[in-house]
C-alpha cells in the first residue's frame, strides 16, 4: 500500500522499492502479442534517481491492477501531504 517492490534475478536476487508518492505517471501498455497472450504492461515513471523508469511486465491484461494502482499512488500522496511532484 505504500511501495512497490520488483525483485529480479534467477541466481542472483535484487529487489527494487519505488515510494507510491514518488511516482510521476503510470501508463498502461498492451502490444499486439501481448493482448494474444493476456498480458500487459505498466510503464512507471518516477522522481527517484535510482530509478526513474520501471516496467511491470507480464501482468493480467486487466485494467483493474492498473486503477488499483492510480488509487494507491493518491493515496499515499494525501496521507503524505505531497500536494504535486515536480523536478
Amino acid at each position: 500500500t505504500t511501495a512497490i517492490d520488483v525483485e529480479s534475478g534467477i541466481v542472483g536476487k535484487r529487489v527494487e522499492t519505488v515510494q507510491l508518492w514518488k511516482i510521476r505517471d503510470l501508463t498502461y501498455r498492451q502490444s499486439a502479442t501481448d493482448r494474444i497472450l493476456n498480458l500487459a504492461r505498466i510503464h512507471v515513471v518516477t522522481q527517484d534517481p535510482s530509478s526513474p523508469n520501471l516496467d511491470l511486465w507480464g501482468m493480467p491484461a486487466s485494467r483493474d491492477i492498473f486503477e488499483r494502482l492510480k488509487q494507491a499512488v493518491d493515496t499515499a500522496r494525501r496521507k503524505g501531504g505531497v500536494m504535486g511532484v515536480t523536478e
